[in-house]
């Protein structure tokens, strides 16, 4: 049974290219806080549609990995697809090569000879693998027809399941792709900051003769 705040492939399905975008600048931005990697090395802009050279955003010299992999060590680059998407060549051609060339968009192909880690995130594919890690050789084959040197590039391809999987350790995020962020729900933090969590213990004569008894 689906919990009530659970968000599913189909909620990930309904993004489109600039909620795709916020989603992953939200997570990137809550794994870096949560693993004391500095925000000023974070770029994920909001001009989606202003020219990009094939990346989305970015985390630069990052000094390690991150504590839920969203970021890796060094130089992290998103690439972010919303809706449909088909691990056929024209598609994958179309995240990795300028229009109607085999050359790769400037950014992407700076990424990878900085030896950075290029992540495709899909927020409307979650098929599986007919074989093992299928649609990331897919991107390398494709990369390798280009130089030999990129065949063993540095790749993660996110579907929407691992998406989901990041969400359980940020529930803010979830309510926001579930359209709930302005609920009356406060997180545990929030709850404990309320003034009637905060008021003063007054112990009775028995618990501090029990106190007294047990752990003076």
């Amino acid at each position: 049974m689906r919990a009530v705040f659970e968000v599913t492939g189909v909620h990930l399905g309904r993004l489109d290219p600039g909620g795709a975008v916020r989603l992953v600048r939200k997570l990137v931005w809550a794994d870096a806080a949560a693993s004391g990697i500095p925000a000023n090395l974070i770029n994920i802009p909001s001009a989606i549609h202003d020219a990009d050279g094939g990346i989305d955003g970015e985390v630069v010299g990052a000094p390690f990995d991150s504590r839920y992999g969203i970021i890796k060590a060094g130089n992290t680059r998103y690439q972010v697809k919303s809706g449909r998407f088909s691990p056929s060549g024209s598609c994958i051609g179309g995240i990795l090569f300028q229009k109607d060339t085999k050359n790769l968009k400037p950014r992407i192909k700076s990424c990878l000879d900085k030896n950075g880690t290029l992540v495709i995130v899909l927020t409307g594919r979650d098929g599986p693998d007919r074989d093992d890690d299928s649609v990331k050789n897919r991107f390398l084959g494709m990369l390798g027809e280009v130089n030999q040197k990129y065949k063993n590039a540095k790749i993660e391809v996110w579907r929407q399941n691992t998406i989901i999987g990041f969400l359980q350790d940020f529930p803010p995020i979830a309510l926001e792709i579930l359209g709930m962020d302005n609920a009356p729900i406060l997180t545990h933090d929030d709850w404990s900051k309320l003034d009637d969590m905060s008021l003063p213990l007054y112990l009775g004569g028995e618990h501090k003769k029990y106190i007294n008894r047990h752990y003076a």
